[in-house]
C-alpha cells in the first residue's frame, strides 16, 4: 500500500492519494473528518461517491466489471442516489430510499439500424 496524505491545521488527513494492490483511489475528507468524495479504480469496479455531511454515500457513479452475483446492479453502469431520512445513519435506510439510474438496453429498431426518415 502506497498512500500520500496532505493534512489539515488540526493534523488530520484532508486529502488521501492510494494505490492499494495496483488500484489508485482519491479521498477528499471534511473538517468533521468525515470522507467526502472519494474516486477508485480497480478490477471489480470503476466508481465514484459523494457523501453527505455525516459521511454516508449520497451519491454513487460507477461501473461495475464482474457480475460476481453479490451487486443488484449486474456490469452495467449506474448512477444511485440516497435519501437518508433525518439524517439517519442507517445503511438499510438509504437503501431502501434510493434511487437507481441505468442506461436503457439497446433495442433494434425495426428495418434494422437505420434511422426513420422524417417527413
Amino acid at each position: 500500500m502506497t498512500v500520500i496524505q496532505l493534512c489539515g491545521r488540526d493534523g488530520l488527513p484532508k486529502i488521501e492519494l492510494q494505490v492499494i494492490d495496483n488500484s489508485p483511489g482519491i479521498r477528499l475528507v471534511s473538517e468533521s473528518g468525515h470522507v467526502g468524495f472519494t474516486v477508485a479504480l480497480n478490477e471489480d469496479s470503476h466508481g465514484m461517491t459523494i457523501a453527505n455531511k455525516n459521511g454516508l454515500p449520497a451519491i454513487q457513479l460507477g461501473i461495475y466489471h464482474k457480475d460476481s452475483g453479490d451487486s443488484p446492479l449486474g456490469t452495467k453502469p449506474a448512477l444511485i442516489l440516497s435519501d437518508f431520512d433525518q439524517d439517519t445513519t442507517s445503511l438499510e435506510v438509504a437503501t431502501k430510499e434510493c434511487t437507481i439510474l441505468q442506461p436503457a438496453k439497446k433495442t433494434k429498431r425495426p428495418g434494422g439500424n437505420a434511422k426513420p426518415k422524417s417527413k
